[in-house]
C-alpha cells in the first residue's frame, strides 16, 4: 500500500508542475504578446523557467546538478532492457560491433578489428574489402548529409568485389596488428569513396573532406561542413551561417521553432517536434541499455535531466563503478550504439517510409508558394505571400529552377497567363532588374530548407497531399531530428556519446603503443579534434553578431589566432602536468 501511496505522490507533484507550468506559460505568452509579437513565446519560456525553478528545487534538491539542472530519477524500462539484452545478447553485441565500423570510419574499423578473433576478422575485411571495392568500380555514392544514395549496379565491379572479398577471407595471412592497419585503410576508402570521386576531378576542398570523414567517420560531415560553411561566412563570401539559434515563437497561432531572420527553417512544436523527440530518446536511450545489459554491465536508473521544468534529454544510468572497470571495446559499444539507433534505424525507417509516400504519389509536387511580392512586381495585382503559383504562359511551375525557366522566354511588356491556386489571370510582365532582356514577375519563392535533407530538388517545392501530407511532413521531422542529433552526438565533445567513442579508441591505440605512451598522443589527439570542431564553430558563430561589411579576412585571422593560442597553450600545459607526474 505505501508503494502505491509514494507512486501516488509522485504522480501527483509531476501533474502540478506541468499544470502550473502550462497555466505561467500561457499567461506570459498573452501578457508579452502585445510588446514582442511572434517570439512572445520565447520571453514567456524563460518567465516559466524562473517561476517554477523555486517549486523544481523543493521537489529535487537532492538530484539538483548546478543548482539549475535536475535529475528525474525512474526505473520504468529497466526489466525490458535486463531482458532483451541478456537474452539476445550475441545480437547486440554484433549491432556495437556494426555501429561502431559503419559510424567511426577507419578509426572504427581499426578498432573492432584489433578486438576481435582471427575468424571474425576475416569476415570484417572480406566485407569491408567487397564493399568497398564495389563502390568504387561502380561508382555507387553514399551520403549522410543529406541523406542520399546513387547505386549503380555493376556485373563486373559485383564480380570483381566478390573475387577480392574471396581472397581477402580464404588466402590472406593472419597477423593482428596487420588485420588491423588494412581495415583502416578499407574503412577509411569507403566513407571517403565520395569525396575522392569529386577529388579526382581537381577539387582540392574535396580532398580534405576525404581525409576528415575517412578516417573519424560521420561525425566528419559536421566538421568539414561547419568548416568550409564558416571559413565562407567569416570571409565575408556567403551570409549563410552553419549555425543558427532557433527559438520558440507563434507562427499562425501555433508554436513554433524557428530562427530569427532567417526563412525556410520553421519547426511545429505540436504534435511534429515533441512526438520526434519522444520516440529519439526512448529508442536512443533503450539501445544504450540493451548494449550495456548484453555485456553484464547493471543499471542503476532511467530518467530526464531539465533545466527548471524545460526538458532537456533523457538517460539510462550505468553503475559507474563497473561501467570504469569495462574495456574500451565494451564502453564504446555502449556509447555508439544510441546514435546508431537514431541514424541507421529511426532516420532510415523515416526516409524510405517519406520515399515511398512520395513515389507512389500521395503526396505529389502542386507548385511554387510565394513569399513576398515586390510593390512594383506585375503579380502584385492578383496574388498575395501564401498563394500558390501552377503555371506561367502553359508552362507547368513545380519548383524554383522551373519558374526560372519559364521566365528565360519571356520578355519585358509581354502578356502572359498566369495560373494560381485562386484562378487564371493575365498581366504584362515588367523588366527583370538583373537581365532587362528577359520578363519579370516579381514572385519571391518560399524555400523549405529542411526538406533538404531529404531531397535537395524539393526546396522551393509546395507539397499536397491531405492527411498524407501530415504524415509526410511528420515523418521529415522525425527523419531530419534524428539524423542530425545522432550525427552531432557523435561529435568528440565532452557530455557527447561521441566523446567516450573516441577516446576509448585513441585509449586502446595508446595502450598498445610504447611511442604513444611517452608521448601522451591520446591527449593530443582528442585535444585537437576537440579545439578543430570549436574552432570550426567559432567561425559560423561570432561573425553571426557582426554586420556583413566587417567580415573578412581580419576576422577569420582574428578567430584562427585566438584558437591556435589556446591550443598551444593547452598542449604546454599539458605537457607540464605530465612531466611533474612523472617526477
Amino acid at each position: 500500500m505505501l508503494k502505491y501511496k509514494m507512486a501516488f505522490s509522485r504522480y501527483s507533484k509531476a501533474v502540478a508542475v506541468v499544470s502550473l507550468s502550462l497555466l505561467i506559460l500561457w499567461l506570459a505568452n498573452y501578457m508579452f504578446e502585445a510588446s514582442f509579437g511572434e517570439w512572445s513565446l520565447s520571453v514567456a519560456v524563460g518567465v516559466t523557467m524562473l517561476l517554477m525553478w523555486p517549486l523544481m528545487f523543493y521537489f529535487l534538491r537532492k538530484n539538483t546538478i548546478a543548482g539549475f539542472l535536475f535529475k528525474i530519477n525512474s526505473k520504468r524500462g529497466l526489466k525490458l532492457m535486463n531482458c532483451l539484452g541478456q537474452k539476445y545478447s550475441r545480437f547486440w553485441i554484433f549491432i556495437g560491433n556494426f555501429a561502431l565500423v559503419l559510424l567511426a570510419g577507419g578509426l572504427g574499423a581499426w578498432f573492432v578489428c584489433s578486438h576481435l578473433t582471427k575468424k571474425y576478422r576475416r569476415i570484417l575485411l572480406s566485407s569491408l574489402a567487397f564493399f568497398t571495392v564495389y563502390v568504387y568500380g561502380s561508382q555507387t555514392v553514399l551520403t549522410f548529409i543529406p541523406f542520399q544514395i546513387f547505386f549503380r549496379f555493376s556485373p563486373f565491379a559485383l564480380l570483381f568485389a566478390a573475387v577480392v572479398s574471396l581472397t581477402i577471407f580464404k588466402f590472406l595471412p593472419v597477423g593482428h596488428k596487420r588485420d588491423s592497419y588494412l581495415a583502416f585503410l578499407l574503412g577509411f576508402l569507403f566513407f571517403a569513396a565520395p569525396f575522392l570521386m569529386v577529388a579526382a576531378t581537381g577539387e582540392a576542398l574535396s580532398l580534405a573532406a576525404a581525409f576528415i570523414i575517412g578516417v573519424v567517420g560521420i561525425p566528419g560531415y559536421f566538421i568539414f561542413g561547419f568548416f568550409s560553411t564558416g571559413l565562407n561566412f567569416a570571409l565575408g563570401l556567403t551570409d549563410i551561417s552553419a549555425v543558427y539559434p532557433s527559438l520558440p515563437a507563434v507562427e499562425n497561432g501555433m508554436p513554433v521553432l524557428k530562427a530569427p531572420g532567417i526563412s525556410g527553417f520553421t519547426l511545429p512544436i505540436i504534435p511534429d517536434l515533441l512526438l520526434a523527440i519522444v520516440v529519439l530518446l526512448v529508442v536512443h536511450e533503450g539501445f544504450h541499455g540493451l548494449l550495456a545489459r548484453a555485456q553484464n554491465i547493471k543499471l542503476k536508473f532511467t530518467g530526464i535531466f531539465t533545466a527548471s521544468v524545460l526538458p532537456l534529454g533523457a538517460f539510462v544510468e550505468p553503475d559507474e563503478e563497473q561501467y570504469k572497470k569495462e574495456s574500451e571495446i565494451n564502453q564504446a559499444r555502449v556509447s555508439v550504439v544510441g546514435s546508431f539507433s537514431n541514424i541507421c534505424i529511426l532516420a532510415l525507417i523515416s526516409f524510405l517510409l517519406m520515399s515511398l509516400i512520395f513515389s507512389i504519389g500521395l503526396v505529389y509536387p502542386d507548385g511554387v508558394e510565394a513569399e513576398a511580392l515586390p510593390e512594383n512586381a506585375s503579380a502584385a495585382g492578383f496574388m498575395e505571400p501564401g498563394d500558390i503559383l501552377l503555371a506561367v504562359d502553359g508552362h507547368p511551375i513545380n519548383s524554383l529552377s522551373d519558374f526560372q525557366d519559364a521566365m528565360k522566354e519571356t520578355l519585358p511588356n509581354q502578356t502572359v497567363s498566369v495560373i494560381t491556386d485562386k484562378g487564371m489571370f493575365t498581366t504584362e510582365l515588367g523588366s527583370h532588374p538583373e537581365h532587362p532582356e528577359r520578363g519579370f514577375l516579381g514572385v519571391v519563392v518560399v524555400q523549405d530548407r529542411t526538406i533538404s535533407y531529404f531531397s535537395v530538388d524539393l526546396i522551393t517545392t509546395h507539397l499536397s497531399g491531405g492527411v498524407w501530407l501530415f504524415i509526410f511532413n511528420l515523418l521529415k521531422w522525425m527523419f531530419m531530428l534524428n539524423l542530425l542529433v545522432g550525427v552531432l552526438n557523435l561529435l568528440p565533445i565532452p557530455l557527447l556519446d561521441g566523446f567516450s567513442v573516441y577516446d576509448c579508441i585513441f585509449r586502446s591505440m595508446q595502450r598498445g603503443s610504447m611511442f604513444a605512451k611517452k608521448h601522451g598522443l591520446r591527449e593530443r589527439f582528442m585535444n585537437a579534434l576537440l579545439f578543430f570542431i570549436f574552432y570550426t564553430l567559432a567561425l559560423s558563430i561570432f561573425p553571426y553578431f557582426l554586420p556583413p561589411e566587417e567580415r573578412g579576412l581580419m576576422m577569420f585571422l582574428g578567430i584562427t589566432l585566438f584558437f591556435l593560442v589556446a591550443f598551444i597553450a593547452s598542449s604546454s600545459k599539458s605537457r607540464l602536468f605530465s612531466k611533474k607526474k612523472r617526477v
